[in-house]
């Protein structure tokens, strides 16, 4: 993969504590841990927060503050797209 220098993406999992979000915690952090410059990953679990990013299905995944999915786990694959780009790469097959 090529690296252009950017600012890390940051990938937020949104959403009360559950098994989804579990899982799409996994997955995001996987696929942060395929870039040099590891995407940070965190999650929001409190429900006063969730509700100031108006988010309303669960899971809900933010891309550098961009709403990339709501409502169901996402793949590692899809994870990785949305952090290449945001680094401004060629998405790799």
């Amino acid at each position: 993969m090529k690296h252009m220098k950017q600012a890390v993406p940051h990938i937020k999992v949104v959403g009360l504590p559950c098994p989804k979000i579990d899982r799409t915690l996994v997955n995001a952090q996987a696929a942060a841990a395929e870039f040099d410059d590891r995407p940070e990953v965190s999650w929001i679990g409190d429900i006063h927060h969730i509700v100031e990013l108006g988010s309303k299905q669960s899971p809900t995944i933010l891309v550098n503050e961009k709403v990339k999915l709501t409502g169901r786990i996402p793949s590692v694959y899809e994870i990785r797209t949305w952090i290449e780009e945001e680094l401004g790469e060629e998405v790799a097959a």
